[in-house]
């Protein structure tokens, strides 16, 4: 809402957002950032949890690092929550947006989109 469309999201397999990027650019850049050999560099040099399981991580360097067995684990039973479950907030921060925007007499809207989108954000975050 109101000059919020600076962004792509594409999303399924991959995930990423740039912002002000054409499509192909975007694409261009997912498609370099999930290749296997650059999630492994990511993963290992930000020591943070991987998130692409089929990849072979290298983690001897750092003593504080996640086990492989944990990996193993994760790999093997590990779950993901329903992206369904944020479209009931989402679907409520939107419902609210338009009722404010239509009951208001001199509405902000850019005050109403940022919240929007706060709300949005935090319902995608916490679900």
């Amino acid at each position: 809402p109101y000059e919020k469309k600076e962004n792509y999201m594409f999303h399924g397999k991959n995930i990423g957002i740039s912002i002000t990027a054409d499509y192909e650019a975007s694409i261009g850049f997912l498609d370099y950032i999930t290749q296997k050999s650059i999630v492994r560099q990511v993963a290992e040099a930000t020591e943070s949890i991987p998130v692409q399981v089929d990849v072979e991580y290298n983690f001897e360097d750092d003593r504080y690092v996640i086990s492989r067995e944990f990996i193993q684990k994760q790999k093997e039973h590990g779950i993901a929550r329903s992206s369904l479950n944020s479209w009931f907030d989402i679907s409520a921060a939107i419902a609210d947006g338009i009722y404010q925007l239509l009951s208001e007499t001199n509405p902000s809207l850019r005050t109403i989109a940022d919240t929007m989108q706060d709300k949005v954000r935090v319902a995608i975050i916490e679900n």
